[in-house]
């Protein structure tokens, strides 16, 4: 470790603490090499006392009393205050105290991260580097305290969370078309399927039909896309579903249960809940807003940094 800017820092807290030690303020030097006397300071000799063998100023004519100087005053003679007198602020000084580093500590533990890991602590490129392939860079891994080599490890997330199971509820009708304000909807009934047209107002299989919205996009080669789509409630629940073109939709009934890796915890999540982790391990404060599932993961986005996560089957 290169100790240069601590001896460096060290040297200027030490000259620091004489400010008076410059040129202007050096004592002279004579020829011989002692130290000049200093001029003599043109001093006012206060009168003195009756008795003390010295001759008595008269001061000038016109000039007023004279006061008389406090017992023990003088050059170079410290004087007391009264009694229940405040004293005066005294300016900080330069602190002799060496400063310490401050991310020693934090050096050492990221130090001992990457060599757990193999990773080489003095290239830059590797903070950035995603070795593990879950698209969290080395540097939030770190910082995460999660592993870097596992695809599986992901910081915001308790380590070991997994998706135990998955339970997917079905609407009996799909959006084949959209016509106008027309929807040509398919009504699935074991394994035949029939035809209903509606509109909004419309009802089918004790839903109310919204809005019918006819919508094209395109998708990431250009090509053009029809995602138009049907809003439905349902008059029992007030829960409302939207259909995409040829998309089976989901019901709220649909859930995922994650567990911790000892099965000791676990919780139901559905579409577009936010839950915070109970178990021992959770980040406390975290809350994840459930963004999609299926039956192999379940996708969910930190609320307070709106970073993503996945959490895998296992």
């Amino acid at each position: 470790m290169n100790r240069a800017p601590l001896l460096f820092a060290a040297l200027l807290s030490t000259v620091a603490l004489f400010p008076g030690c410059s040129d202007s303020a050096a004592p002279a030097v004579s020829s011989s090499g002692e130290a000049a006397p200093a001029p003599e300071e043109q001093v006012a000799v206060p009168p003195a006392t009756a008795g003390s063998g010295s001759a008595e100023t008269e001061p000038p004519p016109g000039s007023g009393p004279v006061a008389e100087p406090a017992p023990g005053s003088g050059p170079g003679v410290a004087v007391e205050p009264p009694a229940g007198a405040e004293l005066p602020p005294v300016a900080a000084g330069p602190s002799s105290a060496l400063p310490m580093p401050r991310f020693a500590d934090e050096e050492k533990a990221f130090q001992d991260w990457c060599l757990r890991y193999g990773l080489a602590a003095n290239d830059p490129a590797m903070l950035d580097a995603d070795r593990d392939g879950d698209g969290v860079p080395n540097r939030d891994e770190f910082v995460g305290d999660s592993d870097p080599l596992d695809p599986n490890s992901r910081p915001g997330i308790p380590a070991g969370i997994r998706l135990k199971s998955y339970s997917e509820v079905r609407l009996p009708v799909m959006l084949d078309q959209v016509k106008g304000d027309k929807a040509f909807l398919k009504q699935v009934e074991g394994t035949e399927s029939k035809e209903a047209v509606v509109k909004a107002g419309d009802t089918v299989r004790g839903m109310k039909v919204g809005r019918v919205v006819t919508r094209r996009e395109t998708d990431k080669t250009g090509q053009p896309v029809d995602v138009s789509r049907v809003t439905l409630e349902d008059l029992t629940t007030k829960e409302r579903v939207t259909l995409v073109r040829g998309m089976p939709a989901r019901t709220a009934a649909t859930h995922a249960v994650l567990a911790s890796p000892d099965g000791r915890t676990s919780i139901t999540v559905r579409q577009g809940e936010t839950f915070e982790w109970p178990g021992v391990g959770g980040q406390p404060g975290a809350h994840y807003t459930v963004v999609d599932m299926s039956d192999d993961q379940v996708v969910v986005q930190q609320v307070e940094n709106q970073k993503m996560w996945t959490i895998p089957r296992r």
